[in-house]
């Protein structure tokens, strides 16, 4: 098929109205981390820092006994996910691989 004739183009080259800018400078634009369900948990994954790594231990009754966190887990051979009743008590008590 060939290309368009730019003297037939109709939106490039010419400036068009963004409908979405207006509910992002006033906040009310809604993003999928927004979304709150009842009953909903969130999980923060920490990562083997060294590429090629596996987690050796961890301390998952530490981190299970702070406000908020409902339980850890390994995920696979190198990470470990904290789930927790919000998203910032999962990233903020992940607990560090050894």
């Amino acid at each position: 098929m060939p290309l368009k004739d730019p003297k037939d183009w109709k939106i490039i080259g010419k400036p068009v109205k963004r409908l979405d800018t207006a509910d992002k400078l006033t906040g009310t634009q809604l993003y999928g981390i927004d979304v709150k369900l009842p009953g909903m948990l969130n999980a923060a994954i920490k990562d083997c820092p060294i590429f090629g790594g596996t987690v050796k231990s961890f301390d998952a009754a530490k981190a299970e006994g702070m406000p908020g966190v409902k339980k850890v887990v390994r995920v696979g051979n190198s990470a470990i996910a904290v789930v927790a009743d919000t998203w910032w008590h999962a990233k903020t008590r992940s607990t560090p691989c050894r």
